[in-house]
């Protein structure tokens, strides 16, 4: 994989609990309830107006969030108060910028937010799962050097890979991501402009058949017979054998669930263009691991990330603590960090296919 680039004015942002369409089998429907007072984790407060109803109520207010704040103390044997030498709501949120720096100081990049729940405020926490700064992008042209080998069984289980990062983790296919532009935007220049003009023809003609391939259900269906069937014949294709069985088992292990189940997008942006979307740091790609096509495209897109000031990252359920917790659920954690270093084998491999 690829470390990426990122502006220094990069921020975490805020984030809602709107979610990308996908499958959510075997997980709860997402809360109704809804942040109040953003304010509380970006400003200093001297007066109590304005604020929303909800908020207007101290004694109520306080006495929720002083059984939150226990709650969350017993969950992760924690110390946080609220304050009795500072005045409502700044109390408040002081108290919200301990849980913050607490979790900080653990190495976790948590969201914290004041939200109302069921006519009342809770204190709502969510991970952020990190990508590391780094593109996922897995290219596609090992498996057409491979059938002009006429390699066709280590083709074949390659494509069954594809198949199910494609139908079920909903990787997306490069001609549907930026990356496709670049390819249209390369092919129009002329050969002496083009550094990679001799790969881009190969990027547009396959960018069809990849995709009929790998939607094809058959190859999906097959995945299991070609990993038990192949034999390998050499080191590299011995790792190619490795990583699909890894896939496979991985398979077996969550089923439908994906990533897409996991991404949290950025509330309050004015422009969703400043978005690093999923597909923008992870996605198929043709001729990644050629070069100079390789070292030309990762210079359009760091150039690209750039412009981006929010990010669209894994996240963990959402956890209110109007109620006592006695454990975390980590299940999202698990699935993205097991899901991202399946992908960093395949790429490593695939650079020797």
């Amino acid at each position: 994989m690829y470390q990426i680039s990122i502006n220094s004015n990069f921020q975490q942002p805020v984030r809602s609990r709107k979610r990308r369409s996908g499958s959510t089998s075997g997980k709860k429907e997402n809360s109704t309830h809804k942040p109040v007072g953003n304010g509380f984790l970006n400003h200093s407060f001297h007066t109590i107006s304005p604020l929303p109803p909800i908020l207007m109520d101290r004694a109520k207010v306080e006495s929720s969030i002083e059984n939150n704040i226990k709650n969350f103390n017993a969950t992760f044997t924690a110390d946080i108060s609220l304050s009795k030498t500072h005045t409502y709501p700044q109390n408040i949120n002081n108290a919200l910028n301990d849980i913050k720096s607490f979790l900080s100081s653990h190495n976790d990049n948590y969201v914290v937010r004041l939200v109302e729940h069921k006519n009342d405020v809770a204190i709502e926490i969510q991970k952020e799962i990190s990508i590391n700064n780094t593109l996922y992008f897995i290219d596609v042209s090992p498996y057409y050097r491979l059938k002009e080998k006429k390699n066709f069984s280590a083709a074949n289980l390659l494509m069954s890979v594809f198949s199910y990062l494609f139908k079920v983790c909903r990787l997306e296919h490069y001609q549907h991501t930026f990356i496709g532009g670049i390819y249209e935007c390369w092919s129009e220049l002329e050969p002496e402009e083009n550094a990679v003009s001799e790969i881009i023809p190969d990027a547009l003609l396959y960018k069809r058949d990849f995709g009929a391939r790998a939607v094809n259900t058959k190859n999906l269906m097959a995945f299991e017979r070609r990993v038990a069937n192949y034999l390998p014949s050499n080191e590299t294709e011995k790792s190619l054998l490795e990583v699909a069985n890894s896939f496979l088992c991985f398979y077996r292990q969550y089923g439908n669930f994906n990533i897409f189940n996991t991404i949290v997008h950025p509330e309050d942006v004015e422009d969703d263009y400043n978005v690093l979307t999923p597909d923008e740091y992870m996605s198929f790609c043709y001729g990644w691991t050629v070069e100079p096509h390789g070292e030309e495209l990762m210079y359009i897109v760091n150039d690209h990330l750039q412009e981006k000031t929010e990010i669209a990252l894994p996240c963990e359920e959402p956890h209110l603590f109007d109620q006592p917790h006695t454990i975390i659920n980590n299940f999202n954690t698990l699935y993205v960090k097991q899901y991202f270093r399946l992908l960093n084998d395949l790429a490593e491999t695939l650079e020797n296919l």
